[in-house]
């Protein structure tokens, strides 16, 4: 073991840990630094298993070796506990950073669904948060449905959102009786599971409905139930969302969300309200409402996005860009200017746009040697994908 990550002082160990990290090639990352993840500390592991994980998600064997330390041992002590659980926190990690499928990857998922009958709540509830970034795979849902009636109930309602994110219509019973049973954001988060199931084609429960209307107005949850409401009943979604628009006493940020609703279900005076939250001085509702003017807007609505976008005296143009994204191709001219923006910010959203679009490709190669890190790592990282585009 490295002398450094004996020293007494954490702040020490953590300065040892990145500069392995920083020297070792990702084959020898894990044996140097998995004492760490086991270390006394919650900032030692946590910085270890940020930084294995960022390994990992270009490095397929890292990422093997990573699942393998978090698959279950029998007669764990202490010192073992806290290293599985680290490591099944760098696998959710992984999974935050949305790596490539492929045999590690199913690796990953299979010891975090081996967790999920593990003795310790904390070692369930860290697996299946992985799990909630990494996917599921059909044979591990019986072994999900059945945290279902666990005892911790948190891990009940994460265990709910992993079953809705896999769309497994067969979990929607068990999945209502767990919502019965659970209160506060435990019940908020198994009704907005069982919409999503809903919505994907499942017969919604009667109670699914007012529950979401009820929660049109939380600040937590409320954006997804007003999303979902939408979807799954648009004639109860109405008067809601009327009355969450109007409401003095509603987070500006649901009011916008309820206007934009009113006007994907076509409500005179859902746009109207939009295109006012669109000039309001608080940062936060404009840019959100400029975000959503992007895929409800008329033609009006998106030229006077497009201009917030080459406006470079303009808080929002980067969110402006964002908003274009689902239009670009009747947009080429005003993203290619964006590209020369001199805000690195804006410069970055527009090399995520541009990926998508083989007109776009001249364009990202030059970001992709742009001065600025954030720049670059976004060109870089849809680089693949503008290559892929260029060639249909």
């Amino acid at each position: 073991m490295n002398p450094g990550l004996l020293h007494p002082n954490p702040q020490e160990r953590m300065a040892t840990v990145r500069t392995l990290a920083a020297t070792l090639p990702a084959d020898e990352l894990l044996g140097q630094l998995a004492p760490g993840l086991a270390d006394q500390h919650r900032e030692v592991r946590a910085l270890v298993a940020t930084l294995l994980a960022e390994a990992a998600t270009s490095s397929p064997a890292l990422l093997g070796e990573l699942a393998d330390l978090a698959s279950a041992v029998p007669q764990e002590g202490p010192q073992a506990l806290r290293q599985r659980v680290a490591a099944l926190h760098a696998l959710q990690l992984v999974g935050m950073r949305g790596p490539e499928d492929g045999e590690d990857l199913a690796r990953a998922r299979s010891a975090c669904a081996q967790a999920l009958a593990h003795e310790s709540g904390h070692v369930r509830f860290q697996a299946i948060s992985a799990l909630r970034r990494l996917g599921v795979d059909a044979e591990q849902l019986p072994t999900v449905r059945a945290l279902l009636t666990d005892g911790d109930r948190e891990v009940v309602s994460l265990a709910a959102e992993v079953l809705a994110l896999a769309g497994d219509q067969e979990a929607s019973g068990r999945l209502a009786e767990a919502a019965a049973s659970l209160r506060g954001e435990g019940r908020s988060r198994a009704i907005l599971a069982l919409a999503q199931l809903a919505v994907a084609g499942g017969q919604p429960h009667p109670e699914i409905v007012d529950e979401l209307v009820g929660m049109t107005r939380d600040v937590a949850h409320g954006l997804t139930a007003i999303e979902l409401l939408v979807q799954l009943d648009p004639k109860a979604a109405v008067p809601a969302l009327e009355r969450a628009a109007a409401g003095w006493l509603v987070h500006r940020l649901l009011r916008v969300a309820a206007c934009a609703g009113l006007a994907r279900l076509g409500v005179e005076g859902g746009l109207k309200g939009l295109r006012e939250w669109a000039g309001s001085r608080h940062r936060d509702a404009r840019g959100f409402a400029l975000e959503k003017l992007g895929t409800v807007g008329d033609a009006d609505d998106l030229a006077a996005v497009a201009a917030v976008a080459t406006d470079r005296n303009d808080y929002h143009s980067d969110t402006a860009v964002i908003s274009l994204a689902a239009r670009a191709d009747d947009f080429r001219d005003t993203l290619l200017a964006c590209a020369q923006d001199p805000r690195p910010e804006v410069r970055a959203e527009v090399a995520r746009v541009l990926a998508h679009h083989a007109w776009g490709a001249e364009a990202l190669a030059k970001l992709s040697r742009d001065d600025d890190t954030e720049v670059r790592d976004a060109a870089v990282g849809a680089d693949g994908d503008a290559a892929h585009h260029a060639r249909d």
